[in-house]
């Protein structure tokens, strides 16, 4: 049997609670893009959004109805950390330098370290992302994000 990960449970309970996910269709592949391609607002059809910022923040908000959230995962709007995932000699970990990728990492504010990371992966040549347990599965939970846009406030990392 599969074992589920309770801090990526979370954010599939967080994100559906909320309206913020759409549907992934079958035809969805994995893209490589670069950095300034996830700086921006992704959101769904009811409202919820996340806005990935260049200094490698992020801010999740409209994500009401999170009573159901495990007691690792933020339960109300949240924010934190986010990078690509890039291979080491120990496996994937998300680096705070890479400049490009398939698959994002994650991390919460004020939640214990390890206790709520996520893995979101880059598909359909960059216009979605979508959510897993599994790093081998592309959607494994079947909802995703769209782009909105590119605002100033969230230009592109220098360097």
């Amino acid at each position: 049997m599969k074992k589920v990960s309770v801090r990526n449970l979370s954010l599939f309970s967080m994100l559906l609670s909320a309206g913020v996910l759409t549907g992934c269709s079958q035809g969805d592949e994995s893209a490589k893009v670069e950095y300034s391609s996830i700086v921006g607002i992704w959101s769904g059809e009811d409202g919820g959004k996340v806005t990935f910022k260049s200094d490698g923040t992020f801010n999740a908000t409209h994500m009401g109805g999170l009573s159901s959230l495990f007691s690792d995962c933020p339960k109300s709007d949240a924010s934190g950390t986010w990078g690509f995932f890039q291979p080491t000699k120990f496996g994937d970990a998300v680096s705070d330098s890479a400049k490009s990728g398939s698959a994002i990492g994650l991390t919460f504010n004020n939640v214990r370290q390890g206790g709520c990371e996520v893995r979101v992966n880059v598909i359909n040549s960059g216009a979605s992302i979508c959510f897993t347990d599994d790093p081998e599965v592309l959607c494994d939970a079947g909802f995703r994000l769209s782009k909105q846009s590119s605002p100033a406030s969230t230009a592109p990392k220098s360097g």
